[in-house]
């Protein structure tokens, strides 16, 4: 069994690129020709409205182009159903399907196949995507999910630098140096792998002055705690508001609380931060999301990782 982690903004808040909310859309649109193996491709971020932004990187599926979420809090790359059809990949039989599970707890089934992946920084290599339905990714013109810690080949890593809009190949030297880690890096936690799939990595953070491990995911919009813990009952009081996440399968509200502090890697930063109900993913639903992540270097491979924050 694995599980995707992907949490975005409300369904509300998802305007159609082919200019509706609900109609569907071609995830190729505007991905047309395979570049060349390159030290370092764009990120691109699709605004969500009010100011919400999500990375999204081009990628190639097969030969087919797809923009494709670019989620750290995802251990499996996923592909939307009928945008697999519409870039004419082969979809496995009825019988390869499993279950799989949401950030809200929800459960979905999906098809787990292998589909040789270009994302311009290596050689295409194979590697595996769950085939998922899920309209609402496609009403925002994107085709799927990319796990960064499955867009390299095995033993490679890359670097998503989020300040600057770019993601890096990095050869074994340079991996190294980081993972060593030098001065301002922090190293990664690895946690809930999935077979044949990718690793979640976390890291300690500091909250209020309080201790928290959270799970990287450039798929959250906001940094959260779970409403259950100490720290998440004791901010919830201060509440001044609150927001709406959805994911898969379902929507949730969350309690939004004005100026926490936050620090991590030599980093702090005051936030509007979520205290959110329990979640069932490894940590009991802390996310570190891109309000920190955007400041943010952070370098992977399958199953290691590495930060660095702040200039």
């Amino acid at each position: 069994m694995f599980r995707i982690r992907i949490t975005l903004v409300a369904f509300a808040m998802f305007i159609g690129a082919c200019g509706s909310v609900s109609g569907a859309c071609p995830s190729s649109l505007g991905v047309r020709v395979p570049p060349n193996e390159a030290d370092a491709v764009p990120i691109h971020w699709l605004a969500l409205g009010e100011g919400v932004e999500v990375p999204v990187i081009n990628g190639w599926i097969a030969g087919k182009g797809v923009r494709l979420l670019l989620d750290t809090g995802a251990n499996m790359s996923a592909i939307e159903r009928g945008a697999a059809w519409w870039s004419g990949l082969s979809v496995p039989p009825a019988a390869d399907r499993v279950s799989g599970g949401d950030a809200l707890g929800g459960g979905f089934d999906a098809l787990i196949t292998a589909y040789e992946l270009r994302v311009g920084l290596h050689r295409p290599f194979t590697t595996p995507f769950a085939v998922i339905e899920w309209e609402s990714l496609l009403s925002i013109g994107l085709g799927g999910v990319l796990s960064p810690q499955l867009a390299s080949p095995a033993g490679a890593a890359i670097e998503l630098d989020f300040r600057t809009s770019v993601v890096r190949a990095l050869d074994s030297t340079q991996a190294a140096r980081v993972f060593g880690p030098p001065p301002g890096w922090q190293t990664l936690h690895p946690l809930c792998a999935v077979e044949g799939g990718g690793t979640l990595f976390s890291i300690r953070v500091e909250v209020q002055g309080t201790s928290v491990e959270m799970i990287l995911d450039s798929g959250s919009t906001h940094t959260s705690v779970p409403l259950n813990s100490p720290l998440g009952a004791s901010l919830a009081a201060r509440s001044t508001g609150r927001a709406e996440t959805s994911s898969i399968t379902g929507r949730v509200q969350e309690r939004v609380v004005d100026g926490v502090s936050i620090a991590l890697a030599g980093h702090h930063q005051l936030l509007d931060l979520r205290v959110v109900e329990p979640r069932p993913n490894c940590l009991e639903g802390a996310v570190l999301g891109l309000d920190v992540l955007r400041n943010c270097r952070v370098v992977v491979t399958r199953d290691r990782g590495a930060i660095r924050c702040g200039p």
